[in-house]
């Protein structure tokens, strides 16, 4: 398989594995036990969030030609964007809020974030190459790391851009 990720999406001890087969959607291994077919469509993308903050994840996924959709408490989906996406990340954009999504949706539209389960932004007007969360800076917040090719590779934290290498 090509795209997959864990999380918690049932609520209970341990994580699923969620996996997409090629030419047979997206499945999740649940509980170590069995496989359940959560969608029929391969996806192009794929990420896990807390987006409701309940203590479940959310299978965020791309799915070519119907845009990023959310399956929200392991029990229906939700269409997030109509466009489709090709690179999600989940992370704290700011202290006390739910956890954010970033979307790369291509070199006509560049990267967005989707705050509070409900606010479009534009965060940069191009589009990466790759992307990366983690607290770089070490002050308990998460960062973004993302390559722009022959723009460089820049770090956004705190609201703020700040290149960390001319190459990306």
């Amino acid at each position: 398989p090509r795209h997959w990720i864990t999380a918690n999406l049932d609520g209970t001890a341990g994580e699923e594995l969620i996996v997409n087969f090629e030419g047979h959607g997206l499945w999740a291994f649940v509980n170590d036990t069995m496989w359940v077919r959560i969608h029929p469509y391969d996806v192009t993308t794929l990420a896990t969030a807390d987006l409701d903050n309940n203590g479940q994840a959310e299978v965020i996924a791309s799915f070519a030609a119907h845009g990023v959709w959310a399956f929200r408490n392991f029990a229906a989906w939700s269409q997030v964007h109509p466009f489709d996406a090709q690179r999600i990340a989940a992370l704290h954009l700011a202290d006390g809020t739910p956890i954010d999504l970033v979307v790369d949706f291509g070199a006509a539209y560049g990267l967005w974030t989707y705050r509070d389960s409900s606010v479009w932004a534009q965060l940069h007007p191009q589009s990466v190459l790759g992307l990366a969360v983690g607290d770089f800076t070490a002050d308990g917040r998460d960062d973004l790391v993302v390559g722009f090719g022959p723009s460089g590779l820049w770090r956004y934290s705190n609201s703020a851009w700040t290149q960390l290498h001319a190459s990306g």
